[in-house]
């Protein structure tokens, strides 16, 4: 068993325990059962017209649902990724993209807000992965069976030129795309393109957008920073078969020889065992 059966049993124990979530049920004795429904006091909600929720399905349901979900995947990768060494990392991710970043990599997931000092809990970009060191910016995006488009370009442009901005030019800027292997080829056809290309389709989708997000405004406002920053990025679509066999031969290159070196080796199996375990990559077990 790897580590990432913990993460269901964790997702199975927050099923049944709903209020640790804060979501809580209405005691029995405050609701009114008529002919045609239920009347729950409006005392009962903290915010007038705030929604009610029901459980769909059972325990198991939804974990066979979450077993083929995007989000779940991603939590496999963020817990892998913020815990493995910057050597690994750079092996794992950002060699697929020809980058070599020297120093710490750090791992900025959903703390991205405190770290470019944003409002707390702002979702700008809602990104999947954003990786720096002192010398290279990286973001991945994972895919199962969504589309992609340049919107979703745009928002890795947004935080690779806001870190430029809050440290300094970056020798490396990139952006990896992890997809299924019978998608990859649609995925490269529709988002890869020369440079100079995609940086004039994002500016142009920027200033002509009906309703301008903060990205839109932000590139608007600085249309040669943004155009330095696509033309430098360097973005590459890999499948997850090969994100997989990577992280498997890495781990396989780790001598089993002290209790450092024990805990990584498990850390990557893990990581291996959940992608390979979860609905819609494509890759296939050993």
């Amino acid at each position: 068993m790897s580590w990432f059966s913990k993460y269901w049993d964790m997702v199975d124990d927050y099923y049944w325990d709903l209020k640790k979530l804060g979501v809580q049920a209405f005691p029995k004795k405050t609701i009114t059962y008529t002919d045609h429904g239920a009347v729950i006091p409006n005392e009962l909600f903290d915010t007038p017209g705030r929604a009610i929720y029901r459980r769909v399905g059972t325990a198991v349901d939804n974990l066979d649902k979450l077993h083929s979900d995007e989000v779940a995947l991603n939590h496999a990768l963020n817990l892998a990724f913020a815990i493995a060494s910057s050597e690994v990392l750079a092996d794992i991710l950002f060699s697929h993209i020809g980058m070599s970043p020297s120093g710490v990599v750090k791992s900025v997931d959903k703390d991205i807000s405190t770290y470019f000092g944003w409002k707390r809990n702002d979702t700008i970009t809602q990104h999947d992965g954003f990786y720096v060191s002192a010398d290279a910016a990286l973001g991945l995006e994972v895919k199962l069976g969504a589309d992609s488009h340049l919107d979703q370009i745009a928002k890795y442009a947004f935080l690779l030129r806001n870190e430029e901005k809050r440290a300094k030019i970056k020798k490396d800027l990139g952006l990896l795309y992890v997809v299924p292997d019978s998608r990859k080829g649609r995925f490269i056809e529709r988002l890869l393109m020369p440079p100079q290309d995609m940086a004039r389709q994002i500016i142009s989708n920027a200033a002509n957008a009906s309703k301008p997000r903060l990205i839109d405004r932000a590139i608007s406002e600085d249309v040669d920073g943004y155009g330095d920053t696509i033309q430098r990025m360097k973005i590459e679509i890999i499948s997850w078969t090969e994100l997989h066999d990577r992280t498997k031969e890495v781990e396989q290159s780790i001598e089993a020889l002290g209790a450092g070196n024990i805990t990584l080796k498990n850390l990557l199996a893990g990581l291996c065992q959940a992608i390979r375990s979860h609905e819609g990559t494509e890759v296939e077990e050993c």
